[in-house]
C-alpha cells in the first residue's frame, strides 16, 4: 500500500502514512477551511447551478435506495443487547468514576441555548405546534394499525414487541388530511426517519409512500 500523502513511497501493512508524512497533510490544508472561508456553493441552488443540482440528485438516489435510509430498522438481538448492557455496566464504562468540570457542564448547558429555533436546520414554520383536525381521532389511529395487523409499515416491527403504541403518520404532512389514504402506521424510530426522508425527497418521498402503501391495499 502507498502513502496517503502521495509522495509514492511504500508504507507497512496498517499504515496510511510513512513517519511524519501525515504532516503533509496538515501542511496543505491549514487555512482552507478557516473561520471566514466561504465556500464554493455558498449562495447557489439547484435551480441555479448545475454542479449543486447534481449533489441533491445523488442524494436523493441513496437515500431512495438505503434500506436504513427507508425506515428498516436494524434491531439488535437479544443476546446483543445483553452483551452490551454487561460489557458497559460499572467500571466497563469508559466514563465510571470520571465527572465534568463546571467548565464543561456550562458550555454543554449554553451549546443549545441562546439560538433561535428558526436557525435549527430542520426548521420548518413551527409546523409541529399545528392542531390535527378533527377526523384524527383514536379510533381512526386504531383503524389505520389494524390495517397492517399492528405493524409498522416500514420495518414491519409489530406493536406488542414495542413499550408504546405505533405512530400515525400523515404521508403528505398535512396534518389537517387526516383520511385512510393519507396516513399509515410507523414505529417511533420510522416515524422520524420518515420526516427527515420528507425534508431531503420532498414530493418524491410522498410518491414512494403513496406507492407503497398502494401495493399493501
Amino acid at each position: 500500500m502507498y502513502c496517503l500523502c502521495k509522495c509514492g513511497e511504500i508504507v507497512t501493512s496498517g499504515k496510511k502514512f510513512r513517519s511524519g508524512h501525515n504532516a503533509r497533510i496538515s501542511e496543505y490544508t491549514s487555512g482552507q477551511f478557516q473561520k471566514g472561508h466561504i465556500p464554493w456553493i455558498a449562495g447557489l441552488t439547484q435551480d441555479t447551478d448545475s454542479r449543486v443540482a447534481n449533489i441533491v440528485q445523488k442524494s436523493k438516489e441513496r437515500a431512495m435506495g438505503n434500506q436504513y435510509a427507508l425506515g428498516h430498522t436494524y434491531v439488535p438481538s437479544e443476546n446483543l443487547r445483553q452483551r452490551y448492557t454487561e460489557e458497559y455496566k460499572g467500571q466497563g464504562n469508559p466514563f465510571f468514576g470520571k465527572h465534568h468540570t463546571l467548565e464543561t457542564k456550562q458550555k454543554i448547558s449554553k451549546s443549545g441555548s441562546g439560538k433561535p429555533k428558526e436557525q435549527h436546520w430542520n426548521w420548518q414554520g413551527g409546523k409541529s405546534f399545528e392542531v390535527y383536525d378533527e377526523d384524527f381521532s383514536y379510533n381512526l389511529k386504531k383503524h389505520i394499525r389494524s390495517l397492517t395487523n399492528f405493524s409498522c409499515f416500514l420495518c414491519h416491527i409489530q406493536q406488542k414487541d414495542l413499550t408504546e403504541a405505533l405512530s400515525v403518520h400523515h404521508i403528505d404532512e398535512n396534518k389537517k388530511r387526516s383520511i385512510v389514504e393519507n396516513l399509515v402506521p410507523l414505529c417511533r424510530s420510522c416515524h422520524i426517519k420518515a420526516h427527515r426522508r420528507y425534508y431531503i425527497l420532498e414530493q418524491d418521498w410522498i410518491v414512494f409512500l403513496k406507492d407503497l402503501k398502494g401495493v399493501y391495499n
